[in-house]
C-alpha cells in the first residue's frame, strides 16, 4: 500500500513493436508507450510526476535476440560484453537514434498533486489501487 503522500518508482518495458520471446520468458504482458503508461497511471488513480527513458543500446540487443533470432535467453558472452562496454554505452546513450528499451516513472497518488477533496465527514478519499503488469 502506498501512503497518500508516497511515491512509486516503476520500470516498465517500452515499445510494443519490440515485444518478443524474451518478453514472454520474463512474463511481460505488454510493452508501453509513454502515452499508454500515463493513461494507465491516471486510470489507476496516479499522476506521473516524472517519466524518463532508459537503455537505448538495449533496444538493439533485445530486438535482435527476441524478435529476429527468437531466443529465450541472452548468451553469457553477450552479457559479459554488455557489462564491459557499459561505460561506453552510457556516454553514447543520449546520441543513439533508437528508442529506449524501458521507461522509468515516478508516480504519485493523483490527490497528492492537487488539494485533497474532503468527504461529507471530512474524510479524504484515497486513489484506487492498481498496478501495471510487467
Amino acid at each position: 500500500m502506498l501512503a497518500p503522500d508516497g511515491r512509486a518508482v516503476i520500470l516498465v518495458p517500452q515499445g510494443p513493436w519490440n515485444m518478443g520471446t524474451l518478453d514472454a520468458v520474463l512474463g511481460h504482458k505488454r510493452r508501453y508507450t509513454e502515452e499508454s503508461l500515463r493513461a494507465l497511471a491516471e486510470a489507476s488513480g496516479f499522476r506521473v510526476k516524472e517519466l524518463r527513458t532508459f537503455n537505448r543500446i538495449g533496444t538493439v540487443a533485445w530486438w535482435l535476440n527476441g524478435k529476429v533470432l527468437r531466443r529465450r535467453s541472452f548468451g553469457l558472452g553477450q552479457v559479459l560484453a554488455l557489462n564491459a562496454l557499459t561505460p561506453l554505452f552510457k556516454a553514447l546513450e543520449p546520441a543513439l537514434p533508437v528508442p529506449a528499451l524501458s521507461l522509468v516513472a515516478v508516480l504519485e497518488p493523483a490527490q497528492a498533486a492537487a488539494p485533497a477533496a474532503a468527504g461529507s465527514e471530512g474524510e479524504v478519499t484515497s486513489p484506487r489501487a492498481g498496478s501495471a503488469s510487467r
